[in-house]
């Protein structure tokens, strides 16, 4: 019995000494690493003085001067003639399209024939007043004349019957044969008087020219079938018809352009900065030599009337812009662009315009790096650009900012 606890205190004693061996002594301490904090780099700009200009883009078309919409009038016909081509330069009194119709035609002949009618009758009627007039002047010189016969008959019958040479009968006849006389004289002149200052010449003048000015309306209205230039210029639309075609009344046809008369017609709300005498600066790009390059040249822009803007085709709100030399390669129809300066500031503090940033709608500051420490600073801002922005006070030249 004593030798089996002898062994199980000496197993114990094992143990707890194993154990104890499996902790760290007291030299095996090691100290915590140290930490370095990493250095923060920031991308700066210098503050520099300089020019900075605000300006407004806004693209552009070259178009006439003057333009005409050419259309059929009146009434709706059949296409028989087109010698429309779009991009063609035609001159002035060139017959571009013929139209017919047979409902026309009918009234057309019709209407000559009315008028024809028209035109013999007042002839006629002419021809009558004009003998009427002639046979009442000399009916006038003979009336007399057969007056005064009548009145001297009627007087020597008178002396006779005094004289008794004649018996009151023979008298009596003598004076009625002088009443008679007078009195057929008196209505023969009446009746002539009243062919003379007849109205029908002027009647059948009436009729004719009413007659006439249907045919003149219809005349027209053929006349109007063939479709003219108006202008020397070039054919800037012209509509796909074919021969046989019909084609209603005011429908848009053909757009012939002047082209010896340019704008540069600017639309779109930036126009509203456009102020007549401003100067812009144009930029166009053409394909010279088989390369596609961009021209620049100077315009200014030109106060407009209804009138002009009419004739253009274009909205109350467009800008109209002239040069003074226009590159031969930029002609009708040609898309610009257009730049106005709006204002400009010479002189001045500028910064990237991703160096400011704003709290709110009027706290502005800047990050300044002074020392190699970063602190905010309040600025007050003048013009703005996509790429720049003016410190009108905050910043010095030379300081250093941070950009994003």
């Amino acid at each position: 019995m004593k030798k089996k606890t002898w062994i199980a205190a000496w197993l114990v004693l094992s143990l707890v000494l194993s154990s104890c061996a499996l902790l760290p002594g007291e030299d095996d301490q090691r100290a915590p690493p140290i930490i370095t904090p990493e250095e923060i780099v920031y991308k700066t700009e210098t503050v520099i003085m300089g020019d900075i200009f605000q300006t407004v883009r806004t693209s552009a078309t070259v178009m006439s001067a003057m333009q005409y919409n050419l259309s059929l009038k009146g009434m709706r016909a059949v296409l028989t003639e087109y010698n429309a081509i779009a991009g063609e330069r035609v001159s002035a009194g060139d017959v571009l399209a013929v139209f017919e119709s047979e409902d026309l035609n009918k009234q057309l002949a019709d209407q000559r024939r009315t008028t024809e009618i028209a035109r013999m009758n007042y002839e006629n009627a002419a021809r009558q007043k004009e003998n009427a007039v002639a046979y009442y002047e000399e009916l006038q010189i003979t009336a007399k004349i057969d007056v005064r016969i009548a009145e001297n008959d009627f007087a020597t019958a008178q002396g006779k019957y005094k004289n008794g040479e004649i018996s009151e009968n023979e008298y009596l006849r003598a004076q009625s044969a002088y009443r008679n006389s007078t009195a057929q004289i008196g209505q023969r002149l009446a009746q002539a008087k009243d062919s003379a200052e007849s109205t029908a010449d002027r009647r059948a003048q009436l009729e004719l020219e009413a007659v006439e000015a249907r045919l003149y309306a219809l005349e027209e209205q053929y006349e109007n079938f063939t479709i003219y230039a108006p202008i020397d210029g070039i054919l800037t639309y012209v509509r796909f018809l074919m021969i046989g075609d019909t084609v209603a009344p005011n429908e848009t046809l053909i757009y012939i352009a002047d082209d010896s008369k340019f704008y540069i017609v600017a639309t779109g709300s930036a126009v509203r900065d456009f102020m007549p005498g401003m100067e812009v600066q144009v930029e166009a790009s053409v394909r010279l030599e088989g390369k596609r390059e961009t021209l620049k040249f100077e315009g200014y822009v030109v106060s407009s009337s209804e009138a002009v803007r009419e004739a253009i085709g274009v909205s109350e709100t467009a800008a109209l812009i002239e040069t003074p030399y226009w590159p031969k390669d930029v002609g009708l129809g040609t898309s610009v662009y257009v730049q106005l300066v709006k204002d400009s500031r010479h002189d001045v503090v500028i910064v990237p315009a991703n160096a400011v940033e704003k709290y709110g709608q009027s706290y502005s500051y800047v990050r300044v790096l002074v020392d190699g420490v970063c602190r905010e600073r309040p600025v007050k801002t003048g013009i703005t650009t996509a790429t720049e922005i003016e410190i009108i006070s905050g910043l010095e030249p030379g300081e250093e900012i941070v950009v994003k």
